[in-house]
């Protein structure tokens, strides 16, 4: 779980990184799209966590 989130912040690092070398108009719209991307990509990621631990709680229970 940890892996799979630092991964998706270094993705979306990477794509910022390319992103500067644009010029500043496309850099300001794919900044955004990376901020939602990244948002979504995280509350994904924290409701999958949730999800296993609920999960994990449950094999034990029976």
């Amino acid at each position: 779980m940890i892996r799979s989130f630092k991964r998706m912040v270094n993705r979306a690092i990477a794509l910022l990184l390319v992103t500067v070398e644009q010029n500043e108009a496309l850099f300001c719209e794919s900044l955004i799209t990376i901020h939602y991307h990244l948002f979504f990509d995280i509350v994904f990621t924290v409701f999958s966590c949730i999800k296993e631990l609920l999960n994990g709680v449950d094999h034990t229970r029976g």
